[in-house]
Formats: structure tokens, sequence, C-alpha cells
């Protein structure tokens, strides 16, 4: 179809040329008759009528600079409303950058673009300044598009179902099927976290007692209300030096809190030692999601220990490993089948006990043990979780995912049990694979052989250092499918809080 709307404007515009000419004739020619005249003129008429309805969305060409340049230099910014306009354009480039000045604090950016179709994935990119990595976020994704399924709208998510099952999001992601495969696509799953953990009880207390020797990773499952997070550090003071702990908070990657934990005071090796110190990192009214902490000390001696972590909150896990440095028993919760521990100790070479009836043998202080537990127990009923003992401590444990020190604290925090769909997925992939898409990109709208697209982006994920908006607007199989897209226009509208 839109091969043969092509053929017919350079028709038009071949017609349109004739014409012309034959009016500079009538023009300088007192012979041509003057009815042949009238209806040389009318035709020019029809023509232009034509050309107005076929080149209603004009088209030039830009071969936009791979570069930054002003934006003033070749778009219009209307300054009353906040809003940028762009008229027809022919894409060439994989990448068209370009910014924006922006002189106030910002809630929202909306991109609102009509392209012709063809291409598998339009996605943009956004940033405050020049040094930070574009956010980005789809315009168009082809391969969830052109899927013909059930589709279900709530909020900004929208749920495909290969077969219908449900009659809302929401009551999806209440029940989410077990036994069913899930794409998500351009999903924060910290938004989900209302839904999926609705109406179970999250809020209590979590604490990590045993003491722990060097960094540690954990993740916090928050429903809303204030997080509260305590941290006791003991400096050994074996080693010169400052023994410094830093402690960070993120959600969804971005950094919402910190704090450090200052030497103890005792910079040398004399193992002099003070009371513990106890510091606390708190979030008022925090939003629901999943927060990561990160406890890193800065000496490479690692000279102190973590004696306790207390969080408000119930669902704390830890991520990768922890050295527990004590000469107790320690238990750990997991699902991981594959897990991996070593001792430096001699007295502490043990055995480890697995749901209370297998043994993983720790035999020597040189090895790190890698141990599968699909193998061990193999009468495992799949919803529940391992239970590792140690009876003596003093290991290295960890998991090639995440684990708890009880099982009432575990949780995932993938959120949902889901694969996310890449540029590299299919059309075909998903209709083959999968029984549901989530997804917050929505479907493109037809407007006359044009798709056009909508998209609102909220500036607290890309922090405005500077008075400028950097734009990145890229189309990565571009040259896979024809080379060139056919823009009709492109809108970015600015809202001020």
């Amino acid at each position: 179809m839109a091969k043969r709307i092509f053929l017919i404007k350079q028709l038009i515009i071949d017609l349109s040329k004739s014409l012309w000419l034959r009016v500079l004739q009538i023009k300088f020619n007192k012979n041509i008759n003057y009815k042949k005249g009238v209806m040389i003129i009318v035709g020019c008429i029809v023509v232009l009528l034509l050309m107005k309805v076929l080149f209603s969305r004009r088209v030039s060409v830009y071969n936009f600079s791979s570069t930054l340049p002003s934006v003033e230099t070749f778009l219009s910014l209307n300054k009353t409303n906040d809003q940028l306009e762009m008229g027809g354009l022919l894409l060439k480039n994989k990448v068209t950058r370009f910014n924006l000045v922006n002189e106030k604090k910002l809630d929202t950016i909306k991109i609102h673009m009509a392209y012709k179709p063809g291409q598998k994935e339009i996605k943009i990119g956004i940033r405050g300044n020049e040094t930070n990595p574009f956010v980005y976020k789809s315009l168009f994704f082809d391969p969830i598009n052109s899927l013909t399924w059930e589709k279900t709208y709530y909020s900004n998510l929208v749920l495909y179902q290969k077969i219908k099952q449900f009659d809302s999001v929401p009551a999806f992601l209440s029940n989410i099927p077990t036994d069913k495969k899930i794409g998500i696509y351009q999903v924060d799953t910290n938004q989900l976290v209302p839904y999926i953990f609705t109406g179970k009880p999250v809020k209590n207390k979590t604490v990590i007692p045993s003491p722990i020797r060097g960094n540690v990773t954990a993740y916090v499952l928050v429903t809303g209300g204030d997080l509260k997070i305590k941290v006791t550090k003991q400096d050994m003071n074996m080693y010169d030096g400052n023994d410094v702990l830093n402690a960070t908070l993120t959600l969804g990657g971005v950094k919402v809190g910190e704090m450090q934990i200052p030497d103890d005071g005792f910079a040398d090796k004399s193992k002099s030692q003070t009371a513990p110190q106890v510091y606390s990192l708190n979030l008022a009214n925090a939003k629901a999601g999943v927060y990561k902490i990160d406890l890193k000390f800065d000496s490479p001696s690692n000279d102190s220990v973590i004696t306790n972590i207390e969080v408000n909150q119930a669902k704390v896990v830890i991520g990768g490993s922890i050295l527990i440095w004590n000469n107790a028993p320690a238990t750990f919760f997991t699902y991981s089948t594959k897990i991996s521990a070593n001792t430096t100790w001699a007295e502490s070479i043990q055995n480890l006990k697995v749901d209370d009836k297998a043994d993983l043998a720790i035999k020597d202080i040189k090895t790190k043990f890698a141990f599968d537990l699909a193998k061990t127990i193999t009468d495992k009923y799949a919803p529940d979780l391992y239970k590792i003992y140690s009876p003596k401590g003093n290991i290295n444990f960890g998991t090639g995912g995440y684990f708890s020190i009880s099982p009432e604290s575990y949780f995932d925090p993938a959120v949902i049990k889901a694969t996310n769909l890449t540029v590299s997925t299919t059309q075909a992939d998903i209709e083959k694979n999968y029984d549901f898409v989530l997804t917050t990109l929505a479907p493109a709208k037809e407007e006359n052989y044009w798709l056009v697209s909508d998209l609102i982006l909220n500036t607290a994920e890309f922090p405005l250092i500077e008075d400028k908006i950097f734009f990145s607007l890229e189309i990565p199989d571009l040259d896979k499918q024809g080379g060139s897209l056919e823009v009709g226009g492109l809108t970015v509208s600015l809202s001020t809080k």
C-alpha cells in the first residue's frame, strides 16, 4: 500500500510539472486556444488539491548530527506553552539527537510522534546532562503491537492474554498463574508490589544478628510507610588504617538515601576496641518497592565486623555471599539449587545439613566447595525453601540467587516471575512461548496510513542537573528495515510541577 501511494505521489508530481509548463506556454504564447488554457489551469488546481491531501504531512530530508546541536539551529520552540513541534522528517540515521533549554522545574515530558509503519522498535532516551547515561523508553515495539491477543488496561499497564483468564490487571497481579509463561516489556517491577503483595502482612521487623565480616548486599520489600535501617559496626583494629562503612540505599537503581559509619578513633593495629557504633538510615513515607542496601567498607583489610542489621520490615534477603565471623551455629533459607561454602579455620571444618537430612561436607580450608541441592535432595517439593544449617559457623556462604535467615523473611526481589522481552524478541517467539505479556507501552494508533504513539516521561527518573534536556531518538534496526523512517511529526511537551 505504501509503495502504491508513493507511486501515485510521483505521478502527481510529474503531472503537475507538465501542467505548469503548459501554464507558462499560455502566458508567453498568444496562439494557444483560450478554452484549452482554462482547462489546463483547472487541471493545475485539481493537482494542487490532490497534493494537499497526499502531502498533508510534509517530509523533509535531514541527516541529524550524532552530536548534540542547539535545538534553535533547526527546530522552533513555542515558549508560551512549552511545546516543541517538529515538522515532517525523513530519518536516515539510527540515532537522532537534540536538546531543549529548560528553565523550570519539570514534572513530566510528553512525546507525541506520527510515523510510517515498517520498523521493529523506536525508542527515545533522555538525560539531564551530557555525562549521565540516557534513560530509555520505547515509543513502539512491533512484536507486541502486532499481537491480536485480548488486551486489558489499568493505569499505565497493558496486559495481553493469549487466552483470556482475567478481567482486570489487578486480578492478574494478585493471583499470577505459576504454570504460565509471562513476558514483561518496559515494566518497573516496583510498581507491581502493591498489587502482588496486597493484603499480605509484610510490616514487621527483621534482625540479622550474626557478625558479618566484609561487604553485604541486602534487599528489602516495602509496601509503604517509613523504612528504618539500623546497622551496628565493631572495629577490630588488627591492621593500620581507618575503618569506614558506607551504606547506600537505592530504589530501581536510583539512590534514595545514604549514611557513613566512621572509624572508631583507633586507626592502628593495637586491637583496642570501643563500644559498637550504631547508626540509622531512615526514609520517611517510602514508596512501595524493593530497596537495595549496599554496605561497603572503605578499607581493603575489612578490619571491622557488622554485628547487627535491623530493618523494620518483614521481608529481607541477602544477595551474593556473606562471611559469618562467629563460632556459632547459623541457618540460611533459599530457593537456589546452587550454593557455595568454605572456611579458613581448621576448627570450622564441618558438614552442612540440608533440610535436616543430607550432609554437605566442607573437607578442608583451601577449597571453595560448590553444591547442587537439586542432586542432594531429590524428593524436594518445589514450593519449599531449602534449609541449610551450619553447626559451627565461621563460613563464607553464598548462593546463585538470594537467601534469608528465616523462612518468613524470604521473598524474591524480582517481584514477578517473568522474562524481559528484548529487541531480539519476535512476534512469533511471543505467540509460541508466552501466555501473558505485561507492558507499560500503549499500542500505537493508526491514522491514515500513519502510526501514532504517545509517551509520558517522569522527570524523577533522570535528575535535571543542567538547564538543558538531552534527547536521543533511536531506531535500532533501521538498516534492516529500509534504511529510513518517515516521520509526519514529533511533539515534545514540557509540564511543570
